[in-house]
Order: C-alpha cells, then sequence, then structure tokens
C-alpha cells in the first residue's frame, strides 16, 4: 500500500491529460453559470415594441419584495394588496402594462401571487383566515390525490399544527431559484461523470497493459484502491464545483435574502417546518450523496464491459429514461420507489413529497431515505466492483 498516493495523483494525470474531460468541466460549468444569470438577459417587449430590460425589471421586483420582507401575511397585508390591486382598471388587455400597474399593484404583486396561488380566483375579497384554511384544504386534497394512508395522514396532520400561521414573508429569490436549478445540475453532473469515469478503469483493457498489474509485487488491490478514490473524488469534485459555481451565479444575481423563509411562501401545500435555506442545504447533500452514487455505478459498468462506451451509453439512456418517464401517483408504490432514484431525487417535489416511507411508528420523507440509502448502495456497487475487478483475468 505504500505509494497509494502516487497512485492516485497517477490516475488523476492520466484523466486529466483527455481533452476530452476538460472540455466537458467547461461546458458544463459554463451551462450552470448561464442558467444561473439567465434571468438578467434579454429585453421585454409589450405590442412589439421594448418597454424594459429584464434586468432591470429584476432589479425592481426584488427591490419591492424586499420592502415587504419581515411582514406577516395577514389581514392588514392582504388588504393592502387588495386595495393596490383593486386600482388596475379591470377591462386592461393587459394590466401589467396600465400605469396604475407599475404604480400601485406592483410593489405588492408577490403577495399577490403567494394569495392566488392558493385562493384563486377568490384572491380579491379573501381574508387571511379564510385563505389559510383554503390551504388547508388544498393540503388535505393533495393527501388525497397522492393515495396517502391513514396513518400518514395523521402524522402529516401533525406536522400542519406545527406551523405557524400567518406565514411572514421573506424574499427568498435566491434560495428558490437555486433549488429550481438543482435538478438540471444534477443532471449535468450524471453527464459529467457518464463521459469522464468509467474510463478510469477501461483504459488499461483499451490499451492492453492489465497484464501489467498482475505481474507487478503489490498485485490489483492497491490500483483498485486508486482507482475508485480517484473516480470517487471526480465525481464529487465535479459535483462540488457545478453546485458552487451555481450557487454563486444565482446569489450574485438574486441575493442571498430569505434563509429563513418558511418553504410554504413558495410551496404552499408542503407540510414539513423547513425554511427555503434548510431545504436547499438538504437538497445539495441529496445532490452530493447522488454523485458518489452515479460515479460508482460509474465505474462497475466500465468494468463490466471492460469499455467506455456501453458504460457510457447506458448511463446516459438512464438520464433520457429520467427525464421522459413519469409514474403517475395512482401507482403509490412504484412511484415512489421512482422517486428515489438518483437525478429524481435531486427535485424539490420528490424530495420533500409528502408520500412517507413507514417502519414501524417511524415516518422518513424522501430525503431521509435517500441520504440513508445512497451511501449503503455506493458501498455495495463498490464491493461488487472489486470483486468483479479482482476475477478478471489479466
Amino acid at each position: 500500500m505504500f505509494n497509494f498516493g502516487e497512485l492516485v495523483k497517477m490516475e488523476y494525470r492520466k484523466l486529466f491529460q483527455r481533452k476530452l474531460v476538460w472540455i466537458t468541466i467547461a461546458v458544463l460549468t459554463a451551462g450552470c453559470i448561464f442558467a444561473g444569470i439567465s434571468g438578467l438577459l434579454g429585453k421585454y417587449y409589450i405590442n412589439g415594441e421594448q418597454v424594459d430590460t429584464h434586468a432591470n425589471m429584476l432589479r425592481t421586483d426584488t427591490a419591492y419584495a424586499r420592502r415587504l420582507s419581515g411582514q406577516a401575511v395577514d389581514d392588514a397585508l392582504i388588504g393592502r394588496m387588495q386595495e393596490a390591486y383593486g386600482k388596475v382598471p379591470q377591462d386592461a388587455q393587459l394590466y401589467v402594462a396600465t400605469s396604475e400597474y407599475q404604480t400601485y399593484a406592483r410593489p405588492y404583486s408577490e403577495i399577490h401571487n403567494f394569495v392566488l396561488r392558493i385562493a384563486e380566483n377568490r384572491w380579491d375579497t379573501v381574508t387571511s383566515g379564510e385563505l389559510y384554511d383554503l390551504r388547508r384544504v388544498a393540503v388535505e386534497q393533495g393527501w388525497t390525490k397522492m393515495f396517502l394512508t391513514a396513518a400518514e395522514k395523521t402524522y402529516l396532520s401533525g406536522l400542519e399544527d406545527q406551523l405557524t400561521v400567518p406565514f411572514t414573508y421573506r424574499y427568498d429569490d435566491g434560495y428558490t431559484n437555486y433549488l429550481s436549478l438543482l435538478y438540471m445540475v444534477a443532471v449535468l453532473m450524471l453527464l459529467g461523470v457518464a463521459v469522464c469515469v468509467p474510463q478510469i478503469f477501461s483504459e488499461e483493457y483499451s490499451r492492453r497493459t492489465d497484464s501489467l498489474i498482475a505481474s507487478s509485487p503489490l498485485g490489483k488491490k492497491p490500483l483498485y484502491l486508486a482507482k475508485i478514490v480517484t473516480g470517487l473524488t471526480f465525481s464529487l469534485g465535479l459535483a462540488l464545483l457545478l453546485a458552487a459555481v451555481t450557487a454563486v451565479s444565482v446569489f450574485s444575481v438574486y441575493g442571498p435574502d430569505g434563509f429563513s423563509a418558511a418553504i410554504q411562501l413558495d410551496y404552499p401545500t408542503l407540510s414539513w417546518k423547513l425554511t427555503v435555506g434548510e431545504a436547499a442545504l438538504l437538497l445539495t447533500g441529496i445532490f452530493l450523496l447522488s454523485s458518489l452514487l452515479f460515479g460508482a455505478v460509474a465505474m462497475l459498468l466500465s468494468l463490466a464491459f471492460r469499455n467506455t462506451a456501453p458504460a457510457m451509453a447506458l448511463l446516459l439512456a438512464y438520464l433520457l429514461v429520467t427525464g421522459i418517464f413519469n409514474i403517475p401517483d395512482e401507482y403509490r408504490i412504484a412511484g415512489q420507489l421512482w422517486s428515489y432514484f438518483p437525478v429524481n431525487s435531486c427535485n424539490l417535489t420528490s424530495a420533500f413529497s409528502q408520500r412517507l416511507l413507514q417502519l414501524g411508528d417511524t415516518f422518513l420523507a424522501g430525503w431521509q431515505v435517500t441520504c440513508l440509502l445512497y451511501p449503503v448502495v455506493t458501498v455495495i456497487f463498490l464491493l461488487i466492483s472489486y470483486h468483479r475487478y479482482r476475477k478478471i483475468p489479466s
């Protein structure tokens, strides 16, 4: 096991000597940067005439939203929003183009959107008490649509009772945009792992150098461990890079405000007592664990085929399937299992779904299941890989 560090360095040198690896990292990083700053790009047109830029609109709306931060969404705030929107001409073809909207209503657009998501066409007359009653009705209707059991409903009802209403509005666009982008970042990460990691094991077979390993005094085990460490750390490092680039891009545009904002402000029917900042940290953790699992799978496939192309093809096929395939809620068990799969689990609605895993008297949310499951599955794949690597004749 001496010179283990040198073996890892050698594997990294071989990996980064490939131009494809550098190109892949550069393209994925650029994609994350573009996604993070895309809200600043472009111009806003009405009837073919430019009236503003998206960057200026974003600055204006952000300023209005920050003025509302810290205020409870109660009768007073809802009443001011209703009064402001009541000044907008009802017969206007495009109400956002009216001076009344820009002057009176726009500063309350965040509150209007929150109320509209819950009360729909009653937004102009609803009181805060009615609003939160309507939200609870919508939550329970969602439980029925997801075919939850009576035990799950009882558990979630207890969580609902722990929520503090009225909610306090906080500007949190940085976190909500980061959360919405993390699924895309997971797709890019899988693409990067599929392109780069399989060659760590397959290269020695494609170059016919595998027989040299068997003739070395230390045999295959130290090199296997070096390759595993290289594959896992590369996968994790790529995930950290993409997550960090995305976070920096998003927060540089929208700001880091709102870590303590209740997740219900943006996802009203969720029952978890979480802030958007906590949700962002948890989802990032799942994303990082996914990268280790992807790396382990990529190395196992490259060992199984002793070739980069089939391993890459299977990983990309999986990526395609997760993007186009969805299991309806009525197939409860299959849909819940599908939500635990990597990439799917990096979607906020899967990670924080109301569908629970019951183990005796304990209930686990999707994010808890994946945080427990992924390390175990990763180790299993690594053990299978070692068994496969040891049995391959040289």
